[in-house]
């Protein structure tokens, strides 16, 4: 893992897979750090005032809301307050986003088992506890090639965090990654 710093003026960008944990941890993280933390998929939502599913189907296609994420993900970069910034798993695979997001931000990938990631999505869309899951051999070969599609994207970040499982050790981490050198 490399160090980082949180500068005055600059961003932490947190990138992975769905389900990976980037919200939460930012959240928590951001709170530790006394600084914002904004989730470009939920904030395009509030300000489209409907959700993904919604605006899919209403009719628009992947590209258009891939773009209103992108308006919203530069407008978050160009704030002057440093925050955390939750980066949309839709926004990687742009060229543009790395190009964007390097002058202006600490980038971190954040990155878990890929098995349990598909468990905790499946039991978050099934509304189930991640136990009751049953992952079929299919399931598992579909995500494992999304799963290495997105790292490719992933991996242009300045650091990975591999996450434990633990909330507390996973933000104390990503914080101790972040916080500014003291003196």
């Amino acid at each position: 893992m490399v160090t980082a710093q949180l500068k005055t003026n600059k961003h932490a960008v947190l990138v992975g897979v769905a389900a990976v944990g980037k919200t939460t941890l930012g959240q928590e993280a951001a709170a530790n750090l006394g600084i914002p933390c904004f989730d470009v998929e939920l904030v395009g939502e509030q300000e489209l005032g409907m959700t993904i599913d919604e605006l899919s189907e209403c009719g628009w296609k992947d590209l258009q809301i891939n773009e209103e994420f992108w308006q919203v993900y530069q407008e978050l970069l160009r704030s002057s307050e440093s925050s955390i910034i939750v980066a949309s798993p839709r926004l990687v695979d742009r060229p543009d986003f790395w190009n964007l997001s390097y002058p202006r931000a600490i980038t971190v990938h954040l990155r878990w088992l890929p098995l349990r990631i598909l468990r905790r999505e499946l039991a978050i869309l099934g509304s189930m506890a991640e136990e009751d899951v049953v992952l079929t051999e299919g399931a598992k070969r579909d995500y494992y090639d999304y799963y290495w599609w997105r790292l490719a994207h992933c991996r242009k970040a300045d650091n990975e965090l591999r996450l434990s499982g633990d909330l507390a050790i996973d933000t104390d981490r990503l914080v101790r990654l972040l916080e500014p050198e003291n003196g």
